[in-house]
């Protein structure tokens, strides 16, 4: 099993709570909604890793740690552009719901379809419905509390008995960090080491 990571430099980053803006780093939680478990096959995970390409170079932001689990999404994103996290998140979630709509209707997956059509009920102009609302995020503002969330974040499909070790979860900045393998999607793990 993988040390726990430990930070090389401080970071001074702003506050908890609902500060927008750029220069903060933010540990993000977004959740399909019932908790739906629709990450369980690759095409799935790759319409959310290449929004987060895209999303990266589109809002300015560096991807610090990541784990992408059946029903939701961890994150942490340091803002360097003009976006808020509430920009990021939006587009992120809004343009990983259409193309996964589309992958369920490509394989005619009607439960899923029918789950997510049900949940936009009520929704003026919408008649799939992925994601949940909202989305939790805390400010980061401490070395320490930057390294809980890594490390909550990379042992998260462990504790969930996915995995035994947080390397054989594909979808986890876990092994950018250890294997230094950016091959699924690159991580700024500059700020981390082990």
């Amino acid at each position: 099993m993988c040390q726990e990571l430990l930070l090389t430099q401080r970071i001074d980053m702003g506050l908890r709570f609902r500060i927008e803006g750029s220069g903060y780093l933010w540990y993000v939680t977004t959740t399909v909604v019932d908790f739906t478990q629709v990450f369980v096959k690759e095409k799935y995970f790759l319409v959310l890793m290449n929004n987060l390409k895209f999303y990266r170079k589109q809002h300015n932001f560096r991807l610090i740690a990541y784990v992408i689990m059946p029903e939701h999404v961890h994150l942490i994103l340091w803002l360097l552009g003009k976006s808020s996290i509430s920009d990021v998140m939006r587009d992120l979630k809004k343009y990983s719901s259409v193309q996964i709509k589309e992958e369920l209707h490509a394989e005619n997956n009607q439960r899923l379809i029918s789950i997510f059509r049900n949940n936009s009920i009520g929704y003026k102009g919408q008649d799939f419905k992925l994601w949940m609302d909202r989305f939790d995020r805390v400010g980061i503002y401490t070395p320490q509390v930057l390294k809980q969330k890594v490390n909550y974040i990379h042992f998260n499909p462990v504790r969930r008995n996915l995995v035994e070790d947080i390397l054989d979860w594909k979808y986890s900045s876990a092994r950018n960090y250890y294997l230094d393998d950016q091959s699924a999607i690159k991580v700024d793990t500059d700020l981390i080491l082990f």
